[in-house]
């Protein structure tokens, strides 16, 4: 191979010819941004996510290498509470971190310079997807150096990694691995050695679990047509080269195992994966209408379909479709490319039969930049008919994106216009220069360097467009160079918590003010608050059955103003989202700015239960009857309650204190409402309701059977034309006293097309708890259409009962509890405490139910019971207790296993190909004839 690439041109100096034109290349894309004195840094996901998850994993590597080398044991600490309530560290920031080749580099990066470290690493991704794009050209037999460097530049500065994808730089590692894994399936068809797709293979399932999906899937419909359009083949050879295209796989993965194992456990759970999706058969018109100039702009016409490169992928795609049989699979490729972005289905496929999602586009900018490569000896020599026809169709296609983009957007527009006129410009240098009169060798030098230039000024053009402030503005977006991450990051509201709670053994903090910000991870502060791609399906369960309103399954900030849920969670502190918001029973201010608060009402990391409660009992109530349930039994399934263990104690038959309140509907304009069913013709079309309330109390607005319906003509194709694209509802309910607002909070449902489900249908708003008690209500609808309810309640929640009941599960707790975790990453693997009980119980511990935990009662393995469907809990006898809780990632020792099982394969197989053992044999037997 190394030879071949040699041959091919792939040299010293090659490598300095791209290092340049990247540099320039770089520059012409982002000098608006650097003249904006702003980052590559992006706000939004990029900023709480990625950012502080290479921030964290930065600490968290540093935490390993140190037990290894300074405590000389080797322990990996996978659980952390500063992720929502408490997740496993590999599962959840594996998409964002975990695995990624770039990001591990980050261990040797001190924290305040992550932020640094962060744009070289997305450079230093873009780079690298250049560098494998060119192995794959010269390693095909593309020997013509500006078109591979064209086409380079066109494949790492494309919409996909510009618009709004550079949100999210991990998705730029199927970029690298992706022509990697290409190179290796050619080596394997030409020189039948399997080394380097094992590898690339390997190394994609460990950088991102779902991009491995989405470049396996790409990867087979490549192989699959070099098998049946390569030349001939019989179907034996065939089916062996499936066969061994699958054995490689399947070491490959198995290398990669250590991540994927556990990631695949997750995700068979996760409520992404398993909630149902409603898709119609064709994308909304405006997608049409945009595609054809997407691939000219960074423009999305949806669903994430960055496609768009330069006026030289369109040129290579109407080259090849008037070019002779040479290169049919290159129209086949096309073809097969353009049905597939036409129509949902593959959308769907593509993300892991979810929501719909073009994500694969990148395959598409690899194809139409390799068609340039593939291209260039035609464009350099054009034929007078050929570009007779290119010219023809070219400006077919200017008029039809005329049309098309009549009311579109003012900077795609321009875009538009700026590479038509570089399009046409090309066009008459191509046919110009053919007759100028220079040696062919000197003219196709001079052309190929002006068609270099024309795709980097091309590119150029594009990012302007997007960035610049006079235009897209997505400038904005990116984080000012002057801003400190790092410090805001430690100097937040959330953060800030530690110094209030410092004697608190745990407690978590919640709030409105939370967001989506994940200021938790880094400080290591246990919080409601949780922003990422994979979750614990039985927190959604809990926030289902208890009526906790969430906007999507993987994205939730706090419990409402719910004082009951709030302790049950041991929520110590609370950051209101502003004024006004009412707050849960006996907040009290804990700062003089008043932006944080404290209660004594919470319940601490291990509290007990002398009831129990079976869950199918527990189901059958409401949802503000279950919050009350869960203050005084724990809820057990039937099946754990029947069990030896349990039968002790005594099932509970819960008393309710709640009052409801009779109301009065008055719908706004633009909405009526039948009893069950509101009608609304007006977007921000309100409904109020008036009442009593209750002294002393929070007062619920509750729900059930929550649904939203989209107005239909009853014609599928029609509604799928002309869908809005509407996805989760958030419908305001704002309470009122004396016509002054005192709180706000959301209620999510969520339209047929959504892409984040949570199944929620019933809910339970609390307005916070007053002594003085609103007597409005306001229920803001922002989308037309119907909104149904099986039922609507007030109900006021007296705090005499919980008070008590507090008081009883406080009666004996945890004492000592210590998580032995770090001041660096606060991750853990163990916990421990200690608990004296007069009488049996439940002790109810505040940790996320995770199959990876198991405890240790004085010194014996104990049976983990999930209780109140979120937690765990233990059944003690009477008596003084030892508590030890140990956690291992599921699948990931089994993982660990796998990848050396793996690697060793790899070896021998490598060791196979270069001749090691080959070698070997050939020296015995000359030593033997000497």
């Amino acid at each position: 191979m190394r030879k071949t690439l040699g041959e091919n041109g792939l040299t010293r100096k090659y490598w300095l010819m791209y290092a340049a034109v990247f540099f320039l290349t770089f520059c012409g894309v982002y000098w608006t941004v650097f003249a904006s004195h702003k980052t590559l840094l992006v706000s939004g996901d990029c900023r709480v996510q990625s950012y502080r998850a290479m921030l964290y994993y930065s600490r968290w590597l540093k935490t390993i290498f140190g037990n290894f080398f300074v405590k000389h044991v080797f322990e990996i600490p996978t659980y952390t509470f500063g992720l929502g309530y408490g997740a496993d560290i590999v599962t959840t920031l594996h998409l964002q971190a975990v695995g990624d080749p770039f990001t591990f580099f980050s261990v040797f990066v001190p924290d305040k310079w992550i932020q640094t470290f962060y744009s070289i690493c997305l450079t230093a991704r873009f780079f690298t997807a250049g560098i494998t794009f060119s192995l794959y050209c010269f390693y095909t037999g593309k020997r013509r150096t500006s078109s591979v460097l064209t086409g380079a530049v066109m494949y790492v500065f494309s919409a996909f990694t510009l618009g709004e994808d550079s949100a999210h730089p991990w998705f730029t590692l199927a970029l690298v691995f992706f022509p990697l894994m290409l190179t290796g399936c050619e080596l394997i068809f030409r020189e039948r050695k399997h080394w380097l797709f094992i590898l690339s293979t390997g190394l994609m399932g460990l950088s991102n679990f779902y991009y491995f999906y989405v470049v396996v899937l790409l990867t087979v419909l490549y192989v699959l047509g070099r098998l049946f359009t390569g030349g001939e083949r019989s179907w034996k050879e065939r089916t062996g080269t499936v066969l061994l295209f699958l054995r490689d796989g399947v070491c490959g993965s198995m290398i990669a195992a250590p991540i994927m194992l556990p990631l695949l456990l997750h995700s068979m759970a996760d409520s992404r994966f398993t909630e149902a999706y409603f898709y119609y058969p064709v994308y909304p018109k405006g997608y049409y209408a945009a595609l054809p100039g997407a691939f000219l702009t960074l423009q999305d016409p949806g669903k994430w379909t960055y496609v768009g490169t330069s006026f030289m992928a369109v040129l290579a795609v109407i080259t090849c479709v008037y070019a002779g049989k040479k290169y049919r699979i290159g129209r086949i490729a096309v073809l097969t490319v353009s049905v597939m972005l036409l129509f949902p289905i593959f959308g769907r496929i593509f993300n892991a039969l979810t929501y719909v999602c073009n994500r694969w586009s990148f395959g598409i900018v690899f194809l139409v930049s390799f068609l340039a490569t593939e291209l260039w000896e035609e464009f350099l020599e054009p034929k007078g008919k050929r570009l007779l026809y290119c010219t023809l169709t070219v400006s077919a296609y200017a008029v039809l994106l005329f049309f098309l983009n009549r009311e579109a957007e003012d900077w795609i527009k321009r875009s538009l216009i700026s590479q038509m006129v570089l399009f046409g410009a090309a066009l008459c240098a191509l046919a110009l220069w053919k007759r100028v009169s220079l040696k062919t060798e000197r003219r196709t030098r001079s052309v190929s360097v002006l068609l270099l230039l024309m795709t980097i000024l091309s590119i150029s053009s594009n990012a302007f467009f997007y960035y610049a402030p006079s235009q897209k503005g997505y400038v904005k977006h990116l984080t000012d160079r002057d801003e400190d991450l790092y410090l805001l990051t430690m100097e937040s509201d959330v953060a800030k918590t530690k110094e209030a709670g410092e004697d608190e053994d745990f407690y978590r903090v919640s709030g409105q003010a939370l967001k989506r910000e994940n200021y938790g991870l880094v400080p290591g502060v246990s919080s409601t608050q949780f922003y990422w791609s994979l979750t614990n399906p039985n927190i959604l369960q809990y926030f289902a059955e208890v009526g906790n309103s969430i906007d999507a399954s993987h994205i939730f900030t706090s419990l409402g103003n719910s004082t009951i849920l709030n302790a049950l969670a041991s929520v110590k502190y609370t950051l209101p989202g502003g004024e006004p918001e009412g707050l849960p029973f006996g907040s009290k201010k804990t700062d003089e700015d008043g932006k944080l608060y404290s209660t004594e009402e919470t319940l601490p990391f291990g509290y007990t239960y002398s009831e129990v409660l079976p869950c199918s009992e527990f189901e059958a109530l409401s949802t503000t009857e279950r919050r009350e349930a869960l203050m005084e039994a724990a809820v057990l399934k039937d099946e754990i309650i029947d069990g030896t263990t349990l039968r002790e104690f005594s099932c509970s038959s819960p008393a309710f204190d709640e009052q409801e309140i009779p109301f009065e509907v008055e719908c706004g304009e633009g909405v009526s409402f039948d009893g069950k069913v509101f009608q609304v013709e007006k977007k921000g079309g309100k409904a109020f309701f008036s009442f009593s309330g209750r002294d002393d109390s929070e007062t619920y607005f509750s729900v059930e059977q929550m649904n939203y319906t989209p107005f239909s003509t009853g014609n599928v194709l029609y509604d799928a034309l002309h869908a809005s694209g509407v996805g989760v509802i958030d419908m305001r309910v704002r309470f009122f006293k004396d016509e002054e607002e005192v709180s706000e909070s959301e209620l999510y449902t969520s339209s047929p097309i959504a892409k984040y489900k949570t199944g929620i249908r019933d809910a339970a708003i609390s307005s916070g708890f007053f002594h003085d008690p609103p007597d409005k209500a306001e229920l803001r609808f922002p989308q037309t259409g119907q909104y149904s309810f099986g039922d609507i309640r007030f109900a006021a929640q007296p705090m005499e009962q919980f008070v008590r009941e507090s008081g009883k599960r406080r009666e004996s707790v945890l004492e000592e509890v210590e998580l032995h975790d770090d001041n660096l990453s606060y991750a853990t693997n163990h916990i421990t405490g200690k608990i004296r009980l007069d009488e049996p119980k439940v002790l109810l511990l505040s940790v996320p139910f995770e199959n990876g935990w198991k405890a240790f009662v004085d010194g014996g393995e104990a049976q983990l019971l999930q209780a109140n469907t979120m937690f765990m809990a233990l059944a003690l006898p009477a008596g003084e207790h030892d508590i030890i809780l140990r956690y291992h990632t599921p699948g990931f020792f089994a993982g660990r296993l796998t990848g050396v099982a793996g690697t060793v394969i790899f070896i021998i197989i490598l060791l196979i190909e270069t001749g090691v053992f080959t070698k070997h044999d050939e020296k015995t037997r000359r030593d033997e004839n000497e």
